[in-house]
């Protein structure tokens, strides 16, 4: 089975968002133009701009929804996904020879961390670093 992440492997509903997207993109700039001129926009050029993104959203959007069709392929939360993983056949056994851990003095973290080996010149590295953070 193969699974393909990129977006590009699906061109026609990619084009369809990159339209949708750059119709909202044009009409946040028309809106952008319009308030910073203020009183001396031309409310022409921005109106047409403004209706031009609107239109390549409309197109974007329409072309997606009539591509994609989420409508129809609808996943319902309510109901959970079969994933093959919860099989009554699959059961958990234990390991054999293993004996449970009921000292809390020592978890595997500390008895690792003391096992390990201290970096050389580290100590001497610290104290340095400190020492000119407190100006001595």
């Amino acid at each position: 089975m193969s699974i393909h992440t990129d977006p590009i492997s699906k061109p026609i509903p990619f084009g369809l968002s990159l339209t949708a997207g750059a119709g909202l993109i044009l009409m946040i700039l028309a809106l952008g133009f319009g308030v910073v001129q203020g009183a001396n926009a031309n409310s022409t050029a921005i109106g047409l701009t403004f209706a031009g993104g609107l239109g390549l959203l409309i197109i974007g959007v329409v072309g997606w929804l009539a591509t994609v069709q989420p409508f129809n392929h609808f996943d319902d939360i309510n109901v959970p996904m079969y994933t093959g993983h919860h099989d009554p056949t699959c059961t958990l056994t234990p390991i054999p020879n293993q004996r449970a851990r009921t000292s809390t003095k020592r978890t595997q973290s500390s008895r690792f961390f003391r096992m390990a080996k201290p970096i050389p010149g580290a100590r001497a590295a610290w104290r340095r670093l400190h020492r000119r953070r407190r100006g001595g």
